[in-house]
């Protein structure tokens, strides 16, 4: 792991006095597909923090969740579901890593949040394959 990617639903303002004392930048939220409201980097600690996590499709801007009640942990951190980063992945074009985390949630069915995918599919921005397999994992 080269990096930390954070991903907070809090105005810029907010974040900013919470990472007061450190080193920072504000850098492009990133090219196409990506569509989040801004991007800081803690340099030091190689952490980028991305509020608002959003990506433009062809039909709109979908935003993603990026906590999920009820939460997952791991190692005492509150994590965002696998549901949410296989549409990420997807979105992404990372077709290798969405795959895989389809693969565990097709593997796992026991575990897939059918509220949070019930919501997911309410966004006309995904595509008929992702619908689809989101479907799948639902039915």
């Amino acid at each position: 792991m080269n990096d930390w990617d954070i991903m907070v639903e809090c105005p810029k303002d907010i974040l900013l006095k919470a990472i007061d004392g450190y080193d920072w930048i504000e850098l492009n939220s990133g090219d196409y597909p990506f569509a989040s409201k801004y991007r800081i980097q803690i340099t030091s600690l190689k952490i980028d923090i991305m509020g608002g996590f959003a990506f433009y499709t062809e039909g709109e801007v979908v935003q993603l969740p990026t906590l999920c009640i009820p939460h997952r942990e791991w190692d005492g951190i509150k994590i965002s579901s696998p549901e949410i980063w296989y549409v990420a992945y997807y979105l992404m074009s990372r077709e290798e890593k969405s795959n895989l985390i389809l693969g565990y949630l097709q593997a796992h069915k026991e575990i897939v949040d059918k509220d949070l995918i019930r919501d997911l599919l309410k966004h006309n921005g995904l595509n008929y394959k992702i619908r689809e397999e989101l479907g799948k994992l639902i039915r």
